[in-house]
């Protein structure tokens, strides 16, 4: 393309240095350079269409059709990942159970995983590949759990709702709200009064 444009450049300027010199030449030399310019153009235009693989990305060439891939799909686990994940998740159910480690408000995955003697990354494997689930909406549930048995007892009469959810491990009153009708349906005053 570049020798084809050259190619034009230098023979319009040869054909003006002759006329400078010689006089004028037979054949009309702007009739030449059109001439020139159209052969160039249909030389490139057939190049185009038969090599359009160069000029075009190669995506647009592949006839087969990717499965797009579901990011939430459930990841294949081996036997043995399976058996790692299931004592995992028996070892979280214990330690909630025992120690109760979602009342703590700062409580995050490192702490948890540290509580369970394993990494925070393997941890989180397990909650998002086995459970389908995240750290936080695994201990929000049990936190809202913990509300919902408090309001009912005879110790926390005297609390307002958002003193038993900071007992709960919840620290802001939007969250708290937000994640206790996520979990049951009902506004926590709602929930409240519909078993007072």
């Amino acid at each position: 393309m570049l020798l084809s444009t050259l190619g034009i450049i230098s023979v319009d300027l040869g054909l003006k240095i002759y006329e400078s010199f010689f006089g004028d030449f037979q054949w009309n030399v702007d009739n030449i350079s059109v001439l020139a310019m159209i052969v160039l153009v249909s030389y490139l235009s057939y190049y185009g269409v038969n090599q359009s693989k160069v000029l075009l990305p190669s995506f647009l060439f592949n006839n087969e059709v990717e499965p797009k891939i579901n990011k939430k799909n459930k990841k294949i686990l081996s036997s043995e990942k399976k058996e790692e994940f299931e004592n995992l998740k028996n070892r979280i159910e214990l330690i909630i159970k025992t120690k109760q480690p979602y009342l703590d408000e700062d409580l995050t995955l490192g702490k948890l995983a540290e509580l369970l003697s394993t990494t925070d990354k393997k941890l989180s494997a397990m909650l998002n590949q086995y459970l389908n689930t995240t750290f936080y909406d695994l201990i929000n549930k049990y936190r809202v759990e913990a509300v919902k048995e408090k309001i009912n007892l005879d110790n926390y009469k005297n609390y307002n709702l958002f003193g038993i959810a900071c007992e709960c491990g919840f620290k802001s009153r939007t969250s708290f709200n937000r994640i206790f009708k996520k979990e049951t349906g009902f506004s926590p005053s709602d929930f409240k009064k519909s078993i007072s």
